[in-house]
């Protein structure tokens, strides 16, 4: 085995796969573990330091030089020190000479994944040599690495130090048809994330949306083709004809042109074509079922609603 080919085939690797090359090399100087509470450590000279600007919570690789496997992680602590800190003297004058902070620096790197040269994706779980190439990977290894799949709604970007980076963030069919739960603070971007999953062509798909604000009427009616609206028409909307409804629709959310009446929808050309269903729905019709068209009410609330809805009647 002649161990100089194998780091030139690992140096190789790691520049036709990094967005700028080697940024530095595992550590020399002690023992590399891996394992549920090791970190690599990870020595970058001072002059890649100034080139590269590592940053703490980036993404890197590292290609392992025997055992063909690369390895991505996050970077956890970056250290620094002066030249007299490592020749553990210390200075009581303070005076200022830039030559000493002209030292290596070393991080500690969190392995994450590993993919090895068949392109299996599995946890960090390899032997990580010293003297093995570190660098930035491009975007489709770290998406590859971190599951992301090739192909779905693109949702945003991977943040990587700090920053947006190249990888993208995408969910396919097969998570989307599994039940997900989106949450955010106010003005995170969750209406803006479902309006992208709605509108991407990449995935043939059918949406039905419960929108309880009017933001998904207004997107369908700018955006999409062939929508139907189910509205339900409350005091503030409804009119004694179905002609009154459709302005006052119309008023509120769009400017469409002309209007199409059915028998039961409302075509209206808005640029494309949204077909309208106006419905209201009378409490005295569903009221012994409504316990079961709710899901506000508790099962002792639904166990109970006939017998009250009963007695209620008879006291009226």
């Amino acid at each position: 085995m002649d161990l100089a080919v194998l780091i030139d085939e690992a140096d190789k690797y790691a520049k036709e796969n990094s967005v700028e090359g080697i940024i530095g090399r595992v550590t020399r100087f002690e023992s590399v573990k891996i394992g549920e509470t090791h970190y690599v450590s990870i020595d970058i000279s001072f002059e890649d330091y100034l080139k590269t600007q590592v940053r703490r919570g980036e993404y890197l690789a590292i290609r392992s030089i025997i055992p063909k496997v690369t390895i991505v992680g996050i970077v956890d602590t970056i250290t620094r020190s002066d030249m007299l800190a490592s020749l553990k003297i210390r200075e009581t004058t303070n005076n200022r000479d830039p030559s000493t902070i002209m030292t290596p620096t070393t991080i500690q790197l969190s392995p994450i994944a590993e993919i090895d040269d068949k392109e299996k994706v599995r946890p960090a779980v390899s032997p990580i040599d010293p003297q093995s190439p570190v660098f930035r990977p491009k975007a489709e290894l770290l998406e590859k690495a971190l599951g992301i799949p090739m192909r779905g709604v693109v949702i945003g970007n991977i943040y990587s130090g700090g920053e947006e980076i190249d990888a993208e963030v995408r969910l396919d069919e097969d998570t989307l048809r599994h039940h997900s739960l989106l949450i955010g603070t106010t003005g995170a971007g969750k209406t803006t994330t479902l309006k992208e999953i709605v509108n991407d062509e990449n995935i043939e798909k059918q949406n039905v949306i419960f929108d309880r604000q009017g933001d998904f009427v207004r997107f369908s009616i700018s955006k999409l083709d062939d929508t139907t609206i189910i509205m339900p028409v409350t005091k503030l909307m409804e009119g004694k004809e179905i002609q009154d409804y459709v302005i006052k629709f119309i008023d509120r959310y769009s400017n469409c042109k002309d209007v199409e009446y059915a028998d039961d929808s409302v075509v209206l050309d808005c640029g494309n074509k949204i077909r309208l269903v106006p419905y209201s729905i009378n409490f005295g019709d569903i009221m012994n079922k409504f316990h079961k068209l709710t899901p506000y009410m508790s099962l002792r609330a639904s166990m109970a609603w006939e017998s009250l809805i009963r007695i209620t009647k008879k006291k009226l």
